[in-house]
């Protein structure tokens, strides 16, 4: 019985530092320090830039890739460069200490750490942007004539499977024709149409997408064609290719963010569908046409994930009234009460060369925190403010 008892002993205590040592491999915590200097005396604004000066810090301590460049002319080296990238990302982080000294702040803050097959740029990345489907272009009609409800059932299936893969935060956009344009069919990116669509979801991210063909027709030699058009003979058609477009559009920055493409043929089957199938319906994707289209939305949820999976949220103010914010952020998005997000000003001049824009070297210029979540709106607080911010100004997570 003693034995028993000292074997179950020693049982759990392997056991216990099996699991404690797992979860340190999969989540290794560092302290770093932060430094910011206080512009004007407003120490909150400068502690919230020192954090995330130990954040950035955190997430370069190890397994950091670098990309060097050097150049020789005459065998000897003339420059070299390094660029230092993340490999991991902050999960979670607590200020531990802070100190003010001849005009800086210093934080002292414990972060928690990740390694991912692929790491976000962002330290963050626990919030989920919202995306509006809008209704589907389909550029040839005539290629999908055997088919019911292609546009809205296509739509109506792209928001459901995305719902199922987990993005939680999609709204679907009806009648939206207008944002598309010419032929053959591409975005419409006028800045109001994309503000109407902005306007009707509340939505960061637009997702556009084309139809291009669904093309059916018989696989057949030339003198059988002729052989049959004599005898006015017709075959069922054997063979198919869908081709589809699609456009992720920031509605934020009005620019184009993701464009993607699948097509994939079928041959010796019959790629009749029938109007008695509905498109995303369960009899239509048992068809061979149904399994083009299956692949190809399923290509599409990819794209989607992929080329959103490290975006913050973003959001442009609605209010502000004193100290308070109102900004459309959805409930849905996963921001919590006290969470602190960044405050970017519309007004910052871009860098020009000519006509072509380099873009602008942003700072926040202001920080606030986080006071209510409601269904459609949060209400912040400023938690240090660095200049003007009004209405349309950009509130970010990072």
């Amino acid at each position: 019985m003693i034995h028993l008892t000292r074997l179950s002993y020693l049982f759990w205590i392997v056991l216990l530092w099996l699991v404690s040592h797992v979860s340190l491999a999969q989540s290794p915590c560092v302290e770093v320090e932060g430094v910011a200097s206080i512009d004007k005396g407003d120490v909150p604004y400068a502690r919230q830039m020192a954090i995330r000066d130990a954040l950035a810090q955190a997430a370069l301590t190890s397994n950091v890739r670098v990309n060097a460049q050097s150049e020789t002319q005459n065998f000897a080296l003339t420059r070299q460069t390094a660029q230092f990238a993340a490999q991991q990302r902050v999960t979670s982080m607590k200020v531990l200490s802070e100190v003010q000294e001849s005009g800086t702040i210093r934080v002292t803050v414990s972060a928690c750490l990740t390694e991912e097959a692929k790491v976000c740029p962002n330290y963050i990345a626990r919030y989920v942007p919202k995306v509006a489907i809008a209704s589907v272009a389909v550029q040839d009609e005539y290629s999908v004539k055997d088919i019911l409800d292609v546009s809205s059932g296509y739509q109506g299936e792209l928001f459901n499977r995305l719902w199922s893969s987990g993005q939680r935060n999609v709204e679907v956009l009806h009648t939206a024709s207008d944002l598309y344009a010419g032929r053959p069919i591409v975005p419409n990116l006028s800045s109001t149409m994309l503000q109407t669509a902005s306007d009707r979801t509340l939505a960061q991210y637009l997702v556009l997408t084309v139809i291009r063909s669904a093309d059916w027709e018989v696989e057949q030699s030339e003198i059988a064609g002729e052989v049959r058009k004599l005898l006015r003979f017709d075959k069922e058609p054997s063979q198919r290719t869908v081709s589809v477009d699609w456009f992720i559009i920031d509605l934020i920055q009005e620019r184009m963010q993701v464009q993607g493409k699948a097509f994939k043929k079928v041959s010796d089957v019959d790629v009749r569908v029938g109007r008695d199938k509905p498109f995303a319906s369960r009899q239509f994707f048992v068809t061979p046409t149904g399994k083009l289209f299956d692949y190809v939305l399923s290509e599409q949820v990819a794209s989607i994930q992929e080329g959103l999976a490290c975006s913050p949220i973003a959001a442009t103010i609605a209010e502000v009234d004193k100290d308070k914010v109102v900004v459309p952020i959805s409930i849905d998005s996963g921001v919590s009460q006290g969470d602190v997000l960044a405050v970017y000003s519309r007004t910052s001049r871009p860098y020009r060369i000519g006509a072509i824009e380099l873009g602008t070297d942003l700072e926040p210029s202001a920080f606030i925190r986080v006071q209510k979540v409601l269904p459609r709106f949060i209400v912040g607080q400023f938690e240090g403010k660095k200049g003007l911010v009004q209405a349309g100004d950009i509130v970010k997570s990072w």
